[in-house]
């Protein structure tokens, strides 16, 4: 019977799997290994369906992905052992251990370098691409080009969904090319009609180019609907990614008694099961407690951070980590720091495709603070797109900070063109009095004592 029963739990432990379902397959891949000795020829598929489900479902797993390489390769199953050090790869990189998941992901191909081109080749490829763009390494195109190609001729949609959100990634970050809204879209559609969990990816990624092209609200919305997503598919990896995204939003839009209780909560789950937004947590406690006034408690946040950028060597990571640091160094004096941070932003920025991110307005603030504006055309000539981002860091550079507010503020961000309205009002440029009013409105909102006490500073030598 035990064999019997051992099947049994498998299947549906993989029917689940396969239907997005994670959670569920776990408790079922675990009673089909308890039924099993380790000498079954398909134990080392076991260890995989099981590595594979909870690493979807919690974000866990290395161990027995790394066994499960291991053991398929001793079978001889070179196919199974390359899919083992993929979904490895995918696990590594939502940790934070870029380094090593591309280099599991290059083991990988490696292994299928001279086997036939089959689904799990497929998956391969588009796991490669994927994490050597995401860190900034421009991998070939051709492929990603040639998993669609195999996607396509053996009718996996779930495949072409992964596809054409990679190719919508090329086309938005790697070339700036706004139409690339419109193919996110159409993947985020065919992956609800198949009820694929890559839906969550794709409302990840839809929503930091609405946010790179200008549209803030837009990508807050579509953060919130992810997690939505995400949470009803089970998907720990992309919920508590869109959790830490969403810190970052509410920064953005004044939510900051919220951003720092559940940033707290999301550090301290990060102790025992590392994940890559902690960067984001971070960078959210880290503004904060700045605009606070609370300059001790934001630095060991920012220390990490920097520690943290180091780890994972990806400018998506890098460029707003170093940003915020050099408005920190800026604001507390540190001119030396400032220029440190500085040089980071640019030198994650020369390894980038295109450079779009929000983020570098703050490293535009930083240099401008420090009357350093000549660092800020290297990091322009970076962005291949014009943006409300791009607008605004242009007119920091010819000192019209109250023209890059009104940008930021188009581009639904308050806190930076507040940021920008005080510096803009400090220097003496003519400001609307109803803008102002609208800095010290969003400054008082969020308890921001620190920009609220040099705008009263400002009142009181104007008279």
């Amino acid at each position: 019977l035990e064999p019997a029963a051992r099947a049994a739990f498998f299947e549906a432990g993989e029917r689940a799997l396969a239907l997005g379902a994670a959670g569920d397959a776990i408790s079922r891949f675990e009673r089909a290994l308890e039924l099993a000795d380790g000498s079954e020829p398909e134990h080392p598929r076991m260890l995989l369906a099981y590595g594979t489900a909870l690493s979807a479902a919690r974000a866990e797993g290395t161990d027995i992905l790394e066994q499960a390489a291991a053991a398929l390769l001793a079978a001889g199953d070179v196919e199974g052992a390359a899919g083992a050090e993929s979904v490895l790869g995918r696990l590594l990189w939502l940790q934070g251990h870029v380094p090593e998941s591309i280099e599991r992901l290059q083991r990988a191909m490696d292994m299928l370098a001279e086997r036939p081109t089959t689904s799990e080749k497929a998956e391969v490829l588009l796991s490669y691409w994927r994490n050597l763009w995401l860190a900034g390494l421009d991998p070939p195109d051709a492929i990603l080009d040639e998993a669609l190609a195999v996607a396509e001729r053996l009718g996996r949609n779930d495949l072409i969904v992964t596809a054409l959100i990679d190719r919508a990634l090329r086309r938005g970050f790697g070339d700036g090319d706004a139409g690339a809204v419109t193919e996110f879209e159409e993947a985020i559609q065919l992956a609800r009609e198949i009820g694929s969990p890559e839906i969550s990816r794709g409302y990840i990624n839809l929503a930091s180019l609405q946010a790179w092209l200008g549209n803030k609200e837009a990508t807050l919305q579509l953060h919130e609907e992810g997690l939505v997503l995400a949470q009803r598919f089970g998907d720990v990896q992309r919920a508590r990614f869109l959790s830490g995204e969403l810190l970052v939003d509410w920064v953005t839009n004044g939510s900051w008694d919220r951003a720092l209780g559940e940033a707290v909560e999301y550090i301290e789950a990060c102790r025992v099961s590392p994940h890559y937004m902690e960067g984001g947590a971070r960078y959210a406690m880290a503004s904060i407690l700045l605009g606070r006034d609370d300059v001790e408690g934001a630095r060991p946040h920012l220390e990490r951070m920097a520690e943290l950028a180091d780890e994972i060597q990806d400018p998506q990571f890098t460029i707003p980590t170093h940003s915020l640091r050099a408005r920190f160094f800026a604001e507390i004096g540190d001119v030396r720091g400032t220029r440190a941070a500085l040089a980071a932003v640019l030198d994650a920025s020369a390894k980038a495709a295109n450079v779009l991110d929000p983020n570098c307005v703050e490293a535009a603030i930083a240099a401008s603070d420090i009357s350093a504006v000549e660092l800020i055309p290297p990091i322009l000539a970076r962005a291949g797109t014009e943006t409300a981002w791009t607008r605004a860091v242009g007119a920091i550079l010819e000192s019209r900070l109250g023209d890059a507010a009104q940008e930021c503020a188009a581009a639904g961000d308050p806190f930076y063109s507040a940021l920008l309205t005080l510096r803009a009002a400090e220097r003496g440029e003519a400001l609307e009095p109803a803008r102002v009013d609208e800095a010290v409105a969003f400054f008082r909102k969020v308890g921001a004592r620190r920009y609220l006490g040099r705008l009263d500073l400002l009142s009181a030598a104007t008279g």
